[in-house]
């Protein structure tokens, strides 16, 4: 994947798409840097609407681990959104890995200009898909 290899041109890093977590503060660094700039193609869509999905929840009461994982089957009534940002973890972790679901992660917290500090709301209702955890 382009976009995902061009996360790491230009370093001495080696990228595999995995599907699982990897613990790389060098990479992780790289992330945080590209993702100040758009996303190539699709991605930046993605990750405005990734943005746009937990600006609307940023001061919800957050959901269970259970209840998280139980968005895989079926959304409760009100909780759409929940389901929303699981669906697009899911479909980042199919199409790319844990480091596509960084990039896009970081890249919707740069988006939000300071009003999502950070990426856990994307670690908590990621966990589980390619390894990550919250």
């Amino acid at each position: 994947m382009k976009l995902i290899k061009n996360l790491f041109r230009g370093t001495n890093l080696d990228f595999e798409p995995n599907h699982y977590f990897e613990s790389n503060p060098e990479k992780e660094r790289k992330a945080v840097h590209m993702a100040q700039s758009p996303l190539e193609g699709r991605y930046e869509q993605i990750a405005r609407k990734a943005c746009e999905i937990v600006l609307a929840i940023y001061n919800s009461p957050l959901p269970s681990h259970q209840e998280i994982v139980n968005l895989d089957n079926s959304v409760p009534e009100g909780k759409e959104k929940f389901g929303e940002l699981r669906k697009i973890g899911k479909q980042l972790g199919a199409e790319g890995g844990h480091w596509l679901m960084v990039l896009v992660a970081y890249r919707a917290v740069a988006l939000s200009q300071g009003s999502v500090r950070g990426v856990r709301y994307f670690e908590l209702f990621w966990q589980h898909i390619c390894g990550w955890q919250y």
